[in-house]
């Protein structure tokens, strides 16, 4: 695992502030921070497809505790921008680039909350520009809620 995290482009490996404080609005407020890194972990990592519907919530809450016990918080941020999927590939950062031909450290607000909308659920937002606008303003709005601010 840490050498997967140690071969990712520093975009994902140190996501900036606007983006982590996205992702912790995006993920309830960080509660599910660790339970989205437990799954894209599960699944890369063991044979989870071929599981049995018990053997799968057994192994999801494992590895769920593992994450919250032996990641950082800065750990768990770069797993989930480095294993996200963006709708064609993985990667939070992959998907700046394809979305605005900018890394992640380069966007503004306003595209910053487009990414991480956007991975909420790509192939929907790709074709309903209203929703994702909807889901834009929620995150915003929570942000300025003080649930955590950009600096």
């Amino acid at each position: 695992m840490r050498e997967l995290l140690s071969a990712a482009d520093s975009e994902n490996r140190h996501p900036p502030r606007i983006v982590t404080d996205l992702i912790y609005v995006a993920s309830q407020n960080g509660t599910a921070l660790a339970t989205n890194v437990a799954r894209h972990l599960l699944v890369r990592y063991t044979k989870a497809a071929h599981y049995k519907m018990m053997a799968w919530h057994v192994s999801f809450l494992l590895w769920d505790g593992l994450v919250r016990l032996h990641l950082s918080k800065e750990e768990q941020y770069a797993y989930y921008c480095l294993l996200s999927f963006n709708g064609k590939d993985y990667g939070v950062n992959e998907l700046s680039t394809r979305l605005f031909a900018k890394p992640l450290s380069q966007l503004n607000e306003k595209e910053a909350v487009t990414v991480i909308a956007t991975l909420a659920s790509p192939s929907y937002f790709s074709n309903n520009q209203e929703a994702l606008k909807d889901y834009q303003d929620q995150l915003l709005a929570e942000l300025a809620a003080g649930h955590r601010k950009i600096k």
